[in-house]
């Protein structure tokens, strides 16, 4: 009496090898089939340039500051290209920097709304560091960035500025002048006669 094999390891081994080789031709076609409907968008990020407002932009579509340097348009955040200024809130290293990126803030807002229904131009958009960035220039031909810079509230850079770090590089030696301050505004400061 002979008897019948039920099971087959070759056949089974050939069956998973079979399944996998079908996998894997299956995972190749579903790679460009969900690039090309969109899900590579998804991967890359959802703001692209083509959905983007830029070239003319009149100050009432400017919604606000968000900080020294960057803007909402439109529902857009766009950060201005080639200008750091100091972070606010949580997103600030010490209270210095929270203090000056609300004053950064405060002025960036007053200028772009400054001067009625002035027309700015939001000049090469575009999301290569994953965030929309843009050169915002006024109709006159007046760069943002220029006027943050002079007047102190930013730098000009695409470098992040360390705004908590101490500057001053004194002598040991060096005798301090003790600062009067009083009870007056700040321009009533005085030097302490030693």
């Amino acid at each position: 009496m002979q008897t019948k094999q039920v099971f087959s390891y070759g056949a089974a081994k050939r069956q998973i090898q079979g399944g996998e080789q079908r996998m894997r031709i299956g995972v190749y076609w579903l790679l460009p089939v969900a690039i090309l409907s969109g899900f590579g968008g998804f991967l890359v990020g959802s703001s692209t340039p083509s959905d983007v407002i830029y070239g003319d932009v009149p100050a009432s579509a400017i919604e606000k500051a968000l900080d020294g340097d960057t803007i909402l348009i439109d529902g857009q955040i766009i950060k201005i290209r080639g200008l750091d200024a100091p972070e606010v809130g949580k997103n600030a290293s010490c209270l210095a920097e929270a203090a000056l990126g609300g004053l950064a803030m405060q002025h960036l807002a007053g200028e772009l709304h400054n001067f009625g229904e002035t027309v700015w131009e939001l000049r090469n958009v575009d999301n290569r560091s994953g965030r929309l960035e843009g050169d915002l220039v006024r109709s006159d031909g007046k760069n943002i960035v220029d006027h943050m810079t002079i007047n102190g509230f930013a730098i000009s850079s695409e470098a992040r500025w360390e705004w908590c770090r101490v500057v001053p590089d004194f002598d040991d030696n060096q005798l301090y002048p003790a600062i009067n301050v009083g009870s007056g505004p700040p321009s009533d400061v005085e030097l302490a006669d030693d």
